[in-house]
């Protein structure tokens, strides 16, 4: 009887990749004993696990880097599991490591639990303070007002390239900032929160708004004229009172400290 044919070096190389990356054992090629020789101490699936152990701690250690006040706000070892969860779920499929965490927020919104209403609530917490860390790396990686040569004149305003507006349902920002400053700040109670987020200087700033404030600058974001950005948020605004003369006052006091801060980008006259 003919011996099977041995795999090719490219169907072993494929095999060892499954074998160290995947959530478990390929079935294809050979058994592990048929590739893998034991030691004298561990079996054939005790060293390859080796291997594999250190492949998702590795991508552990990243996700830790990726979001450094999660881990604080969670703990070390729930964020772990969680971590490596989703590793296993949603393995990394990108050349560089800058993508990993991409679904990280959204596999927390999936995996909170549905048994407590309280605990449901701080998943959520959970869940916006991933979004924050997660855009502040995009952002940092995006480009920036530094690289932003001046524009041709245009009807609207442009925000700097790179600029990301974000709404939460819990004041991420506000925790972000006191545990950056090395405070110890507990779980904060649900208030909505509205943050701008760009780089200027090769530094991610944050600022944040007020409901108007995010919606007047969401229009411009989408390229609407200044004008009609402004109508639309002032017919809503004096509609709930406001005087127009006091609106005025609040918008040249925005645009100023907007403009200040590197919101826009440069236009030629």
């Amino acid at each position: 009887m003919s011996q099977p044919k041995p795999p090719s070096l490219e169907e072993l190389q494929r095999w060892l990749q499954e074998a160290i990356t995947g959530p478990s054992q390929p079935a294809d090629v050979a058994s592990i004993d048929d590739i893998v020789l034991p030691s004298t101490k561990q079996t054939s699936a005790e060293r390859l696990a080796v291997y594999s152990t250190a492949y998702y701690l590795r991508l552990v250690d990243c996700l830790r880097e990726f979001f450094p006040c999660l881990r604080y706000a969670m703990g070390e070892e729930i964020f772990d599991d969680f971590a490596l969860a989703y590793l296993q779920q949603h393995p990394s499929q990108s050349y560089t490591l800058h993508r990993l965490a991409d679904r990280f927020g959204e596999f927390l919104r999936e995996s909170r639990p549905t048994s407590s209403e309280t605990q449901s609530h701080w998943t959520e917490f959970f869940v916006d303070l991933a979004r924050l860390e997660h855009a502040i790396e995009v952002v940092f990686d995006s480009e920036g007002s530094e690289e932003n040569s001046r524009q041709p004149s245009a009807p609207s305003l442009q925000l700097v390239p790179g600029c990301q507006l974000l709404s939460f349902s819990y004041p991420v920002s506000t925790y972000y900032t006191a545990w950056k400053h090395g405070e110890e700040p507990p779980l904060p109670s649900p208030r909505p929160q509205f943050v701008a987020l760009f780089r200027h200087d090769y530094i991610v700033r944050r600022q944040e708004l007020t409901q108007v404030q995010f919606s007047l600058l969401g229009a411009l974001h989408r390229g609407e004229a200044l004008d009609q950005a402004i109508g639309s948020m002032a017919a809503e605004v004096l509609a709930s009172g406001k005087s127009a003369d006091s609106l005025a006052a609040d918008l040249r006091t925005w645009f100023e400290a907007w403009t200040r801060a590197g919101f826009f980008a440069r236009q030629e006259k």
